[in-house]
């Protein structure tokens, strides 16, 4: 039979390894290895272009004794570095200012300290298989930017996978068992905005902080109780908690912002979830009628999204979350903890402050 279909024969009946690429072309098993890295001082020009061309006519695959070779130095305790860190963002992370914000955040670290940066979206876990780059132990470690209802169970198929296991994750924004995490203040954004209302008058505030809610909307319900406290004011009797779907149509937010101003007609002003949705709220209250910040305070939170008023300013007061910086410590801590920098978990947290415009104007006792 000639070489050639030899070859071929034997590419497709089982996987080709370095002794076989060694035994067809009469060389060691260390020319063939050396030769298929690019060494060139120890190999003459024609015995390396032998060898390549034999490895390719056999159809060898680096990958597959590259994944054989992580495993053994898995069972062994030894690690591998790819340089390469895997993030995993919510479907519609590319149509928010606050995500894409996050993620420069993680590509400028990333960029500096030569790593790769692999996205993939969170699915729905234990539906969607992992990606192959996350089960064969291409990637060093994980970021996560999604709440932890989606982000913990995926953390928990990641570490059923024996090529991942123990490696580093990096949770954003909200604190999970067993992660590492990059937090911002919460508690202290909802503080410095709640104590903003009440120093311009208001006492009566409509919020979607639901205590019992996602961490970031409870650190910041019990941000607002705090301020009315510290003012001698009841939060249960001034703090009015509206239920809503804050990413519907105009229409249908503004029906059930109207549903709550008629219960609780004391309201003044209005704490949304972020700028995004306080634009909404804006535009259902424009469509009841009302005036902002005339006939009713509102205020933003995160600094991402602009309020424009007559003039074309931007009037959203809002609270500005260091979105940037939080990507740019997580992209820091998930390298050191991958090089051992930083030894065990650990958690970040980033202060916010309170941005000042004239969407909240002190009202007449």
């Amino acid at each position: 039979m000639p070489m050639q279909n030899t070859l071929e024969f034997e590419q497709a009946s089982r996987t080709v390894t370095l002794r076989d690429i060694a035994d067809h072309c009469g060389v060691s098993v260390m020319s063939v290895s050396r030769a298929l890295r690019g060494d060139t001082g120890h190999l003459s020009e024609k015995t390396r272009d032998v060898i390549l061309a034999t490895a390719q006519t056999m159809g060898y695959d680096p990958s597959r004794h590259l994944a054989a070779r992580r495993l053994v130095h898995h069972r062994t305790g030894q690690a591998v570095r790819n340089n390469v860190i895997g993030m995993f963002f919510p479907m519609e992370f590319d149509l928010y200012t606050y995500f894409t914000t996050i993620f420069r955040g993680v590509l400028s670290i990333m960029k500096q300290e030569r790593y790769a940066l692999l996205a993939d979206y969170i699915h729905q876990p234990g539906v969607a298989p992992l990606a192959g780059v996350f089960t064969r132990g291409d990637v060093d470690g994980v970021i996560g930017l999604a709440n932890k209802i989606d982000f913990a169970p995926l953390c928990d198929q990641l570490r059923r996978e024996v090529m991942f296991h123990d490696k580093p994750v990096v949770s954003l924004l909200e604190p999970i068992e067993g992660c590492s995490s990059v937090l911002v203040d919460d508690f202290q954004g909802g503080y410095l905005l709640a104590f903003h209302f009440l120093e311009k008058g208001h006492r009566h505030l409509m919020h979607f902080c639901h205590p019992e809610g996602e961490y970031p909307l409870q650190q910041r319900y019990q941000g607002f109780c705090a301020a009315y406290r510290d003012r001698g004011l009841d939060p249960v009797e001034h703090l009015h908690f509206c239920m809503g779907e804050l990413y519907a149509d105009v229409s249908y937010i503004a029906q059930f912002i109207e549903k709550e101003l008629a219960q609780y007609p004391e309201i003044t002003g209005i704490l949304a979830r972020n700028d995004v949705t306080a634009i909404k709220i804006h535009d259902a209250l424009c469509a009841m009628g009302r005036r902002v910040p005339e006939d009713i305070s509102l205020a933003g939170y995160d600094d991402t999204d602009m309020l424009f008023d007559a003039a074309g300013r931007n009037m959203l007061t809002t609270i500005r979350v260091p979105l940037l910086e939080v990507g740019q410590a997580a992209a820091r801590l998930i390298i050191h903890r991958v090089t051992g920098q930083t030894p065990a978990d650990e958690i970040i947290s980033l202060p916010v402050t309170l941005v000042e415009r004239h969407s909240v104007i002190a009202i007449r006792e």
